[in-house]
């Protein structure tokens, strides 16, 4: 699901960002987005991001609340974000 919501921004001009833990994972998202264009994937914990501080417009995460320390999620992703970002998690109940 995730490399659809990656495709969808890169396919608008966007420059995304997209990580997981698992390389399998990623290596189907890469295959799934393709080459090129304003995207970068990284074999990363959420929780600690290879980015500098206050470096994203904007966070989105898909079924992944779950699994991680919502604490330590959070500090991280204020930690990245810039001032007056989005964030948007999507999770199935």
């Amino acid at each position: 699901m995730a490399a659809v919501n990656t495709k969808a921004l890169v396919v608008e001009g966007i420059n995304v960002f997209a990580t997981d833990v698992s390389e399998k994972m990623l290596k189907l998202a890469q295959a799934k987005v393709g080459t090129g264009g304003g995207h970068k994937f990284f074999l990363s914990d959420v929780q600690q991001l290879p980015l500098g501080d206050n470096s994203l417009d904007a966070v989105l995460g898909n079924s992944i609340l779950h699994h991680l320390n919502r604490e330590r999620l959070l500090a991280e992703i204020q930690r990245v974000l810039k001032k007056a970002a989005a964030l948007l998690f999507q999770n199935r109940i």
